[in-house]
């Protein structure tokens, strides 16, 4: 990635964090994602360096994996360190000269190794993307930083940072890449019961962003059609194909990618807004009216009905994304292959409930 563009993409990131920073509590990121306000995480983290301003350096001088982790330690975690112990240790951090005088060894070598990438950058690029984060965290503690409390995040920021060294490789680029690694450190994730993540992850795979499965059950059972078999078979590959794209695109993805991909979708469903997924979504949902039209056929009080359907829909979609911001990583694993797909048409033809234990003993495994 040319200087040019890395600054740009930076640049933009930063400026979209300052506009969220005047409006409350979180800022609007692509795809849903918000970066929450996490002030005390935030001074720890990014008071000493900002992540843009990092991201920055370690691109121009061509940093390691290996050495984005000793320059982390030796930096961001040894600044982190001093704030704890003393938080006005923070009025220390926003000098730039290359030799430190005045404060403990400690803070002396960590500003210094700073400084020297800052300094050598004739762009001073890297430099004022971190200064300027130093004065926005400034005046939003209106010049009094407040007692600091621990937070043991270290190893989550050292893997960020690895991450976004790699994301100028990404479609998308680092402006996305730094927004949605930002929503994942400072957010607070939910304890979700696993009955609930192994149904949200079982209602994702097999269409229920587009069709509640609980709802599906109820609709097909009622259909006054004499093929209701030749419908289902029909219309469950097309309610599931979003996901199948959803689940080739999270392949080789990492955690935070995954998750991102899996809210761009969600809020495709919900929002039916522009992205990744659309035209497939859109086609989903066609299919969707195509069998509420049969439904509710003659039905007097159609249109009072069709609103309850829509609202359910949508609460089954706000569940799967209140879910999946939330869902430990490891669970973020979604399916739909052949298996499946037969086992949700058994379902939907027989209404059973060895056949519902057969589909969920499939994302058991």
């Amino acid at each position: 990635m040319g200087l040019l563009r890395l600054f740009f993409n930076a640049l933009v990131a930063h400026v979209s964090g300052d506009m969220a920073s005047g409006h409350g509590d979180t800022s609007a990121t692509d795809g849903g994602l918000a970066i929450p306000t996490n002030l005390n995480r935030e001074i720890l983290y990014e008071s000493f360096i900002s992540i843009d301003s990092l991201v920055f350096i370690s691109e121009m001088n061509q940093f390691t994996s290996e050495y984005m982790e000793e320059f982390v330690k030796k930096t961001v975690l040894v600044a982190k360190e001093l704030l704890v112990e003393n938080s006005s240790a923070f009025n220390q951090f926003n000098n730039y000269l290359d030799k430190v005088d005045g404060v403990g060894k400690d803070l002396k070598d960590a500003l210094e190794l700073r400084n020297k990438y800052f300094n050598s950058d004739r762009s001073t690029i890297g430099k004022e993307l971190s200064a300027e984060k130093y004065r926005e965290l400034r005046s939003r503690t209106n010049g009094r930083i407040p007692k600091l409390y621990y937070e043991d995040k270290d190893e989550e920021y050292v893997q960020m940072m690895k991450r976004l060294m790699n994301a100028k490789h990404e479609d998308d680029g680092i402006h996305k890449a730094i927004n949605r690694e930002m929503a994942e450190f400072y957010g607070e994730k939910t304890k979700i019961s696993k009955t609930l993540v192994l149904d949200s992850r079982i209602s994702l795979s097999i269409g229920g962003s587009i069709f509640a499965p609980g709802v599906l059950v109820g609709v097909v059972k009622s259909l006054a059609v004499p093929n209701v078999s030749e419908v289902i078979n029909r219309v469950v590959p097309r309610l599931v194909s979003p996901c199948e794209d959803l689940i080739s695109k999270m392949h080789l993805k990492s955690s935070t990618e995954r998750r991102s991909l899996v809210m761009d979708f969600l809020y495709g469903c919900l929002e039916r807004r522009n992205g990744l997924f659309k035209e497939k979504i859109d086609k989903a949902f066609e299919e969707r009216t195509k069998i509420l039209d049969i439904y509710l056929k003659g039905d007097s009080k159609a249109q009072e009905k069709l609103r309850i359907l829509d609202k359910f829909q949508e609460d089954e979609i706000n569940k799967l994304i209140s879910v999946f911001k939330n869902i430990r990583d490891e669970d973020l694993v979604l399916r739909i292959d052949r298996p499946v797909v037969d086992a949700y048409i058994n379902l939907l033809k027989s209404n059973q409930k060895p056949a519902k234990e057969h589909l969920y003993d499939l994302f058991k495994k």
